[in-house]
């Protein structure tokens, strides 16, 4: 039997979506094969199909019955094999059925619910703290600077369990860090020294992973609306992850900015991995009011999926739409596929009034389909289409802004300082940004376009990294 899709319907369809193979099962089915064998065949099968490079990859270097690659190994491998701009960037992997309707679905994430930076080869970060999450209970904050990360309070102050260690073991051996914290096992305590900013001495905490909400759109009840002087009022709307939840969320956020009159914006994207295109698909509408059935975005699939696969997308009317004037998105290089997608469905039609502030994005113009075998817990996420906007496909795997953004669009030069919170006008990205709205100016200039080869970024959605 070949992989069946989710429930989820081609409507919804995600960086994270299904997509139906038409395959048929007998009246009376045996038992699902759910075996590393079984797997591997499904994952070689569903590639040659679906995956968005499938002419490239040599098929007959690989061997479902081999036992010597874990099917993750495996689906790595082959796609790899392609040699595609996707190529060790692990847009293409393995996780299980649970696990998405988890994050997409419910909107929650089993961890500490903290974001993390390195700052040269030894300092780590505290970037962000969800509200009632394990690391906001145990007094983590944003700024916060990690110096240890133990098992226990007892062995903080051992030599393998310092950061500069850890970071130092990761650089050689990457997994490392993510070893040390263990953050995908329920009920896994780590005690935890931090130095909070202006303190003295460092303090100890100790943080026990658990299932806590994303929070998708914070504040989205009372969302902040900047002065931008003269009168201007400029909303701010931070998304931290593309999932079902945002979507009420954000309709509500957008109401309460069209009430006050609010037509410029700030969206706050600085740590969203992408997500569900659905969720984008609504955004777009808030964010575009008044263009109800002009070209929004597009799904571009391989030769043999096209005809059928092929998708464009039209703006919808939202009740709390807002037709915005200018459109200013921070991002850093942690933000990526859907969160991309925004700004480059905009640049048609705003052009030099829709902006990127911050640093280079991830760059990811291409999307995953998601198959799973009936019976089976795992579900095969695979790159399978290029995202488009009304003009043609997107080819920004370098980040934004490339050259071709960088023609009609604007961009500004910020940093993401932990000094302040996001959405405070003190704070560069979100000051830089302020700015460029209400003057046309960027305070450090623009970012420089960049067309050169990939680095290696995280490349799935990921609002935390703990």
């Amino acid at each position: 039997m070949s992989p069946t899709v989710l429930a989820r319907p081609l409507a919804a369809l995600a960086l994270a979506a299904a997509l139906p193979l038409g395959a048929g099962c007998s009246s009376a089915p045996a038992a699902p094969d759910c075996s590393a064998t079984a797997t591997r065949r499904d994952i070689l099968s569903t590639v040659n199909a679906w995956y968005l490079y499938a002419p490239s990859v040599d098929y007959t270097a690989f061997d479902p019955a081999d036992p010597t690659r874990t099917p993750d190994q495996f689906l790595q491998a082959v796609v790899d094999s392609a040699g595609q701009p996707d190529r060790g960037r692990g847009f293409s992997y393995l996780t299980t059925q649970e696990a998405s309707a988890q994050f997409y679905v419910a909107g929650t994430s089993l961890g500490y619910g903290f974001g993390l930076r390195t700052v040269g080869a030894s300092q780590l970060f505290v970037t962000q703290v969800l509200g009632g999450s394990p690391a906001a209970r145990a007094g983590l904050a944003r700024g916060d600077e990690l110096l240890a990360i133990a098992p226990t309070a007892a062995t903080l102050g051992d030599p393998a369990n310092q950061v500069a260690a850890i970071l130092a073991a990761d650089a050689v051996t990457p997994g490392a860090l993510g070893a040390a914290l263990a953050s995908g096992v329920a009920g896994t305590t780590r005690a935890l020294r931090v130095l909070h900013p202006g303190a003295a001495a460092p303090a100890d905490l100790t943080a026990t992973t658990a299932v806590f909400s994303l929070d998708p759109v914070p504040g989205a009840a009372a969302p902040v609306v900047l002065d931008g002087g003269g009168g201007r009022k400029v909303g701010y709307v931070m998304l931290r992850a593309f999932v079902d939840p945002a979507v009420d969320l954000l309709r509500t956020a957008f109401g309460q900015l069209k009430a006050q009159g609010v037509t410029d914006l700030i969206v706050d994207l600085r740590y969203d991995g992408g997500g569900d295109l659905a969720v984008a698909s609504t955004f777009l509408d808030l964010l575009h009011g008044g263009y109800a059935g002009s070209p929004k975005f597009g799904l571009r699939f391989n030769a043999q999926q096209a005809a059928g696969s092929n998708l464009d997308l039209q703006y919808r009317t939202e009740p709390n739409a807002i037709a915005a004037t200018r459109v200013a998105f921070i991002v850093t290089g942690a933000s990526g596929s859907a969160s991309e997608l925004l700004p480059f469905s905009l640049l048609p039609d705003l052009g030099a009034d829709v902006a990127l502030v911050g640093a280079h994005s991830l760059g990811k113009p291409v999307g995953q389909a998601g198959f799973a075998r009936e019976g089976c817990p795992t579900l095969l996420y695979l790159l399978s289409f290029q995202l488009a906007n009304r003009l043609g496909a997107g080819s920004y795997f370098t980040g934004l802004p490339d050259t071709a953004f960088a023609s009609t669009g604007a961009s500004c030069a910020a940093d993401d300082d932990l000094a302040h919170p996001y959405g405070d006008p003190a704070e560069a990205s979100t000051a830089a940004a302020l700015r460029w709205i209400t003057t046309g100016t960027c305070p450090a200039g623009p970012i420089p376009p960049t067309d050169a080869p990939a680095i290696a970024r995280a490349a799935r959605p990921a609002p935390v990294a703990a």
